[in-house]
């Protein structure tokens, strides 16, 4: 868990409030989505896979790699696997020969996220990665009228990759094998969605199909706070419940504790107390659920107020 001094200062002079849902739904959420969302087919078009129109008009899933570990009487979701190119493809293309006359095709993205392209929605409610990670899998099975006919290509999944004389290789290496695949975010891809800010940054397959859908344009994060805020009075530079100057995501590649306080969370309490920011939101992923903190100005000169790790947040 992040280890933070400026984040824990932060923590305890900001209103906060828990969320039970995971970082990606708080996000879809700013673009008027749901928590049942197509997460599939939005990533899909972040990952560049929806280039023609019958791509788009397709019905996608999130298909994560996954590894599962037996525990005394259940499978926890111990790891999410991004696997290089050399494994990912022939892997794919097994479970594409056996899936394909079931009108199931797997691929893969830019990023290596791998999708399942489906001929309909199915008609199934199914928990997205984050929420699983690191628990019991039996607390997040599908549910719906399709759940029971998804529960067994997932088991044939699992049987195609537990074969694969590639998963015995990362197993010879001391590397977690690819035992599952996790399928998350039915749906076709929103006709159109409404933008939260003015400008967004972001790098992440979610991010980059939902600014897409809204035609809003999504810049590359900047590596530090100084780079965002280049005018007085911006409001929220992250997600936000209300309309925003600008939000910034960082999904993908999350910066160390080190990096964080130095470029962003120093900064931005600075920042606040120079009023060069009229507000600040963030939205930090915990364990499935989601840590939201607000700050103005003022609250940064509430010397009474002692610094929250994260880990008190978890505890309570």
């Amino acid at each position: 868990m992040l280890q933070s001094p400026a984040l824990a200062r932060l923590l305890g002079a900001a209103s906060l409030q828990r969320d039970k849902r995971c970082l990606a739904q708080v996000l879809a959420a700013q673009f008027g989505l749901g928590a049942g969302f197509p997460a599939g087919a939005l990533s899909a078009l972040g990952d560049g896979l929806l280039q023609d129109q019958a791509a788009r008009q397709a019905s996608w899933m999130c298909a994560d790699p996954v590894y599962l570990q037996l525990q005394r009487d259940s499978f926890a979701l111990a790891e999410s696997l991004r696997l290089p190119a050399e494994q990912s493809i022939p892997m794919l293309s097994e479970l594409n020969t056996h899936f394909t006359e079931q009108g199931l095709q797997f691929h893969a993205g830019r990023s290596g996220a791998w999708y399942l392209r489906t001929q309909q929605t199915p008609e199934l409610s199914a928990s997205l990665l984050a929420q699983a990670l690191g628990r019991n899998v039996a607390a997040f099975a599908f549910s719906g009228p399709d759940a029971q006919r998804w529960r067994g290509l997932v088991n044939e999944m699992q049987m195609l990759l537990h074969e694969h004389a590639l998963n015995q290789a990362r197993e010879a290496r001391g590397q977690w094998p690819v035992n599952s695949v996790w399928l998350s975010g039915p749906g076709v891809l929103p006709a159109r969605l409404t933008a939260p800010s003015q400008r967004f940054y972001a790098s992440d397959a979610l991010s980059l199909g939902l600014a897409q859908c809204a035609a809003l344009s999504c810049l590359p994060p900047p590596a530090t706070l100084a780079e965002l805020v280049t005018t007085p009075q911006v409001t929220a530079p992250q997600i936000s419940t209300s309309h925003s100057d600008a939000m910034l995501v960082l999904l993908d590649d999350e910066p160390t504790a080190a990096v964080l306080d130095q470029a962003w969370l120093q900064p931005v309490w600075a920042a606040l107390r120079r009023r060069q920011l009229s507000a600040l939101q963030l939205h930090i992923g915990v364990g499935g659920e989601v840590l939201s903190v607000y700050l103005r100005p003022s609250d940064t000169w509430k010397f009474w107020r002692k610094p929250l790790t994260l880990e008190a947040y978890v505890s309570t």
